[in-house]
């Protein structure tokens, strides 16, 4: 038992689990500066990245002072820091599971029109933001007096709650709350207008948070084990929970990172990214195409059209609606896209969905063939106020 020491490896996950995540955030930061969209939820996760970072300094300075050696290896006065630090890393990881959770929730706030939903997602916040504050508390408070429980050996006439309590309880409520939002946006994507192979790509995309859930699971099996080895036996679930909240700030920023992940053609095609050539980056408000070529309207036909092309329209019915474009200009057999990133010029954070469907209608009257297209584009709109 001698031999054991899980310090290098605490100290390895928490190096990693920063630098991987400086990184995604860093990168999703960057993204909706450059496109000026920065939000709420951007806030939000990037105070989850903090928290994170402070989770795993924690751990750094415990594993310094004997985390993750048996506690026969630990001097009283180390064991008094490894308590302080500890209660850290706990603190910061309750935190920073409510930020985090709390960006997915106002994310669906900004692009699901159901009240009922958004009433939901509303009351949620707040639940996060109450069940963070409370576990952080319980944590650093957990005895009576409260310096009971940072000295080595404890009074005798101290009184400490049993954190097994909290620790299912959080477990309970954490895969709740996991269940409600990365299921939530399932029906809304399989009702788009995509082949099932892309619908299925944006559902996995959108649903990677699910994969918290196995974390939350392997966390609470380890805490279970925790008995009065403390300083050792602690260290496994310590890096899960590191795990656990990187996860949630990894899979926060995935759908941020189109501009980056586009420039893999199989997970472009994959993910349902623009594949083919778009006629038309506008989403809103009107519009005008200056291409030639032998489209034209279903609706109407000027043949004495004054500018010589054909003007592009789009009339949205609702910030969450159908937006509907006509769009004058050559067209090819690839013509359909399927958008479900923010668009570089639009940066609104929209699902957008492009179908357009053609025709070859002969003319009688002349030898050209003119061809009809039309173009319905599905959008999920990004609605800034929340």
């Amino acid at each position: 038992m001698a031999g054991d020491d899980l310090s290098g490896a605490l100290l390895a996950s928490s190096i990693t689990v920063i630098s991987l995540t400086t990184v995604f955030i860093g990168t999703r930061l960057w993204i909706r500066s450059s496109l000026k969209t920065i939000g709420t939820d951007d806030y939000l996760i990037t105070a989850a990245w903090a928290f994170l970072t402070g989770l795993c300094t924690c751990t750094i300075l415990s594993a310094k002072v004997g985390f993750g050696k048996h506690m026969n290896e630990v001097s009283n006065q180390d064991l008094q820091k490894f308590l302080r630090y500890t209660t850290g890393c706990s603190a910061t990881f309750s935190l920073g599971i409510g930020c985090a959770k709390s960006s997915f929730a106002v994310l669906y706030l900004r692009i699901n029109p159901q009240p009922v939903l958004r009433i939901l997602n509303k009351c949620l916040i707040v639940f996060l933001a109450m069940q963070a504050i409370e576990e952080a508390l319980i944590v650093i408070f957990q005895c009576r007096p409260v310096m009971a429980a940072y000295v080595v050996p404890r009074p005798a006439h101290a009184k400490c709650l049993d954190l097994r309590v909290l620790w299912w309880c959080t477990f309970v409520f954490n895969m709740c709350t996991d269940l409600f939002l990365f299921i939530q946006p399932i029906p809304a994507m399989w009702r788009l207008h995509l082949p099932v192979a892309k619908r299925l790509g944006l559902i996995a995309m959108l649903s990677l948070g699910l994969l918290v859930c196995v974390t939350s699971i392997i966390r609470i099996i380890f805490v279970t084990r925790i008995g009065p080895d403390a300083t050792y036996e602690f260290a496994e679930p310590m890096i899960w929970s590191q795990v656990e909240l990187a996860s949630l700030v990894v899979c926060s920023t995935i759908p941020c990172l189109r501009q980056v992940i586009q420039k893999v053609p199989w997970l472009n095609h994959a993910l349902g990214l623009s594949s083919g050539r778009r006629s038309s980056n506008n989403y809103y408000g009107w519009s005008g195409s200056k291409k030639t070529g032998g489209s034209i309207p279903l609706k109407s036909y000027n043949q004495n059209h004054k500018d010589g092309y054909l003007q592009s329209k789009s009339k949205g019915n609702t910030a969450y609606g159908l937006t509907s474009h006509a769009i004058g200009g050559a067209h090819t057999k690839n013509d359909s896209t399927e958008e479900i990133f923010p668009h570089k010029t639009d940066g609104n954070g929209a699902i957008l969905v492009t179908r357009e469907m053609t025709r070859d209608v002969e003319s009688h009257t002349s030898s050209a063939a003119p061809s009809i297209a039309h173009v319905d584009d599905c959008e999920i709109g990004d609605n800034k106020g929340t």
